[in-house]
């Protein structure tokens, strides 16, 4: 899927100086984590307890945008949790600037790149909010389960602007 933040959803054509096709892992050399930050999050509680849920039932949801500008790629990704007694949000992003007279990058590569690193790079910061969300909301504790190794997979992008419609 794919996003935009003046400019996100616009990405972009690959190849490094020489013309060659790079990978995630050389993507990952030539950049830099620079920012990680909340765009949103959100705890509500239920005025009555969902019947559809039992009490340590988890609901989740994961939406992944990606895009970004020449030299920087920004990789969100938005978590709603739901338990019988509460709602929760959260948007979190991530930037990887790199050297863009070395490389610029194709959608294709940001897609493999956010799959394999950006969301591996935000997911703690996801998962640590929604659990202290909801011990300030005094429920039961919410740990959204580990993020293993290739469980992400972007389809293809979508033609409207998702940013837009968070």
């Amino acid at each position: 899927m794919s996003a935009n933040d003046s400019g996100l959803a616009q990405q972009v054509e690959v190849a490094t100086a020489a013309s060659t096709e790079i990978g995630v892992a050389e993507l990952l050399q030539l950049g830099e984590l620079v920012d990680v930050r909340f765009i949103e999050f959100s705890a509500t509680l239920r005025d009555e307890p969902r019947d559809d849920l039992e009490s340590d039932d988890l609901e989740n949801s994961m939406q992944v945008m990606v895009g970004g500008e020449e030299g920087v790629l920004e990789i969100r990704v938005r978590i709603e949790a739901a338990t019988a007694e509460a709602n929760y949000v959260v948007v979190a992003a991530t930037q990887f600037h790199f050297d863009a007279t070395e490389v610029t990058v194709t959608e294709d590569l940001g897609r493999e790149f956010a799959e394999k690193v950006g969301v591996m790079a935000l997911y703690p910061y996801v998962r640590e909010a929604i659990q202290s969300m909801s011990t300030r909301l005094r429920q039961t504790v919410v740990t959204l389960p580990l993020m293993r190794t290739g469980q992400v997979s972007l389809g293809q992008p979508v033609t409207e602007d998702p940013v837009e419609a968070l």
